[in-house]
């Protein structure tokens, strides 16, 4: 955090106090399980949690200030079947329950809960849901295929829905009782190369590839296109459009390092030092951010365009122990903070 002054970590690398220069400070206790089990603040806020064996939070406490500006305790707890699924949820605040039941591949198969809403489900053999009820008098049906894709769904309210796939698990049709109804082809690699359908009004679309499956081409039934290359490595070096944007791209070997927009005008450039860290952004706004890493890859210095700087030192655990130079206080309150 930038208003951070100072950070303490226990022996796991915990973080267990924590400064700020509004001279505000937070403390945090955990269990041997690295789970935090007590917060408080300077403010006077605290929470307590409780967890179980298998490190379910199953127990918060905390207080809250109130309309008039006084504390009031709250309470949560939850409930673990021996499938470690989540039966019961309770909330003193907002006096709220939920209940959950389970079938024995652990689908939930009934939920209800304190505002008297309920629904029940049922399941095939592959987990998959074929049926679901509610209080409302709402229900919807499934069929699956062998490779558990959806083939038919159809509810209380009379939409219907139809699906049919290739051999390798692709969609190929859909229809539906409002009128829609979408095909789709696909190559030998599996890329879409052709859909057409209707929504409100027929469309269509077009796709073409480069040997290396990178999408070159795409057009529509409305006359809008894309074209796309690229270089050895599989980067796009080129984007134009039918909205007329031209875009160029350069890269070293691992990353883009030059862009522009050949109608616009616009750019934007990057630098990396040797071991792959952003040393460098500049665009053609007059934006302009710089970076420095230590040996580790820490970032241990930056500043851009606006006068903002920064400076970080790090303690044996890596963490972040010092934000130091005054400008820092000066620009705390701006939102790019880097």
């Amino acid at each position: 955090m930038w208003d951070t002054k100072r950070e303490l970590y226990d022996k796991n690398n915990n973080l267990i106090y924590r400064e700020f220069y509004s001279n505000n400070w937070e403390k945090f206790i955990y269990d041997k399980n690295g789970n935090e089990i007590y917060y408080e603040d300077s403010k006077g806020y605290w929470e307590k949690n409780e967890y179980d064996e298998n490190g379910n939070l199953i127990y918060k406490e905390w207080v809250t200030f109130n309309e008039d500006g006084d504390l009031e305790k709250y309470w949560k707890k939850w409930e673990y079947d021996n499938n470690n699924n989540l039966i019961y949820y309770e909330n003193s605040k907002e006096n709220y329950w939920e209940k959950r039941k389970y079938d024995e591949n652990n689908n939930e198969i009934y939920y209800e809960d304190s505002k008297g809403y309920w629904e029940k489900s049922k399941y095939d053999g592959n987990g998959n849901r074929i049926y679901r009820e509610n209080n409302t008098g709402f229900w919807e049906k499934r069929k699956y295929d062998e490779n558990n894709n959806e083939i038919y769904y159809e509810d209380s309210d009379g939409y219907w829905e139809k699906n049919e796939y290739d051999e390798n698990g692709n969609q190929i049709y859909c229809e539906s009782s409002n009128g829609f109804w979408q095909k789709w082809v696909f190559d030998e690699n599996r890329n879409l190369i052709y859909t057409e359908g209707k929504k409100i009004s027929e469309f269509w679309e077009k796709r073409e590839y480069d040997k290396n499956g990178n999408n070159i081409y795409w057009e529509n039934h409305r006359g809008e296109w894309i074209k796309r290359e690229y270089d050895e490595n599989g980067n796009e070096i080129l984007f134009r459009n039918s909205s007329r944007d031209w875009i160029i791209k350069e890269y070293d070997k691992k990353n883009i390092i030059f862009l522009k927009n050949v109608n616009s005008g616009w750019w934007e450039r990057w630098k990396y030092d040797d071991n792959n860290n952003l040393i460098y952004y500049e665009d053609s706004r007059g934006c302009w951010e710089k970076w420095a890493f230590d040996k580790k890859g820490r970032e241990i210095y930056y500043e851009n365009e606006d006068g903002y700087q920064r400076e970080k030192k790090y303690d044996c655990s890596y963490r972040d122990v010092e934000y130091y130079i005054d400008q820092i206080r000066e620009y705390k309150t701006k939102t790019k903070i880097g």
